[in-house]
Parts: structure tokens; C-alpha cells; sequence
């Protein structure tokens, strides 16, 4: 698993990299997609362990994003894999819950961190049908559970207003940023670093 590896190594760098942008120079949370293949092989963990030395950056920083198909085949397998990974002080996410086999069995017996909520509920979270009453069922349901929950796909400020009126912990979405480089975020960030002082001293 050469790229995943090489993928968990560069984003750690990079989010150290990042924290040279913010005023306490703490590193910002990075996520990182883990396959099926990666978490049935034992040296996932190694991987993460040298990709969190190598780099410096903080265990508590790094979220491992898995989907709910991971946990089909081999739900005791999946629960081993990810009790060492969170042995290791990394957060761990389920991505695009809900588009699924979602189960309450296994979403309450699984040592994960965060709830990614699917966009195909976050697209209608702002009407009144059933998509809509679902994204704020599972916004409770993973506060009922202790879990962070993250909206996927925020694309309209009504969207993002009724999130926060769910008091969903977190979003993403076209509406915050799109997908860039690590070159222009490095850009976009140094940009913005003259405001935060001046925000910070006013």
C-alpha cells in the first residue's frame, strides 16, 4: 500500500506546514481517507504511527476517514483495526453516513469520533422532507452518541444557516472552499494572516 502511505505521510507534513499560518502555531486538523484494503492490513497502524513521527504532528490532529462498507465483511476485524489507530490519539470519522448499511448496532459498538453526514440529506437540510428531517435526525443521533458531526456537501448560505440552527459541529462544502492545492491554501492562508492580527488586536 505504497500510495496510501505516501498519502498519510504527506498530509501530516503539510498540516505542520499549515501551522506556521496561525497565530498559535497548533496544527489544524487534517482528514485522510483510509481504504478497506488499509484497514485490513496490520502495518495500517505502523503507517500511521511513522506518518505522525516523521512529520511531528500531533496525534489529536490527524482523522481517519473510513465508510460504513468497511465494516460489512468484518465487523470485528474493523473494531480491532480501529482501537489501535485510536490507541495512537487519532480521531476517527465515518464518511458519507447514511449512504450505506447504516446500523445504530454497529455505529454504537464502533471506537470512531465523528458522523460525516452524506450530501444527498445536506442538499435538502434547509426543506421540509424527508432528506431534510433526516440530516437533523442524525445531527441528534450523533450528539446522543457523544459524536462530532460534520455536514458534507454545504453548498447554499440557507443550508449552512440551518445547520447551525442543528448545532452541527462542522461543515464543508463549495460554500466554505473548494478543492485546492496545498500551494494555494499555503496562499490563501499567508493572505489572511494580516487580518487575524488585526482582528485579534482591535
Amino acid at each position: 500500500m505504497l500510495l496510501g502511505r505516501w498519502v498519510l505521510r504527506h498530509a501530516c507534513a503539510d498540516a505542520v506546514s499549515f501551522a506556521r499560518f496561525d497565530r498559535d502555531a497548533r496544527p489544524r486538523a487534517v482528514s485522510v481517507n483510509i481504504s478497506a484494503r488499509q484497514l485490513q492490513r496490520p502495518e495500517i497502524v505502523d503507517d500511521v504511527r511513522d506518518a505522525l513521527q516523521s512529520s511531528g504532528l500531533p496525534a489529536d490532529r490527524l482523522v481517519l476517514e473510513i465508510t460504513e462498507s468497511l465494516f460489512i465483511d468484518d465487523m470485528e476485524l474493523a473494531i480491532t483495526r480501529l482501537e489501535a489507530l485510536r490507541e495512537l490519539g487519532v480521531r476517527v470519522a465515518v464518511d458519507d453516513f447514511g449512504k450505506g448499511y447504516s446500523s445504530l448496532n454497529y455505529i454504537s459498538r464502533l471506537p470512531i469520533d465523528f458522523l460525516k453526514i452524506d450530501k444527498q440529506f445536506i442538499d435538502r437540510v434547509d426543506g421540509d422532507d424527508k432528506q431534510g428531517r433526516l440530516a437533523a435526525v442524525i445531527i441528534g443521533l450523533a450528539g446522543v452518541l457523544g459524536l462530532g458531526c460534520v455536514a458534507e456537501g454545504v453548498e447554499r448560505p440557507a443550508q449552512q444557516e440551518r445547520l447551525k440552527e442543528l448545532a452541527c459541529d462542522y461543515a464543508q462544502g463549495f460554500l466554505l472552499a473548494e478543492p485546492m492545492s496545498a500551494q494555494a491554501l499555503h496562499e490563501l492562508l499567508g493572505a489572511r494572516v494580516p487580518e487575524l492580527v488585526e482582528a485579534g488586536r482591535a
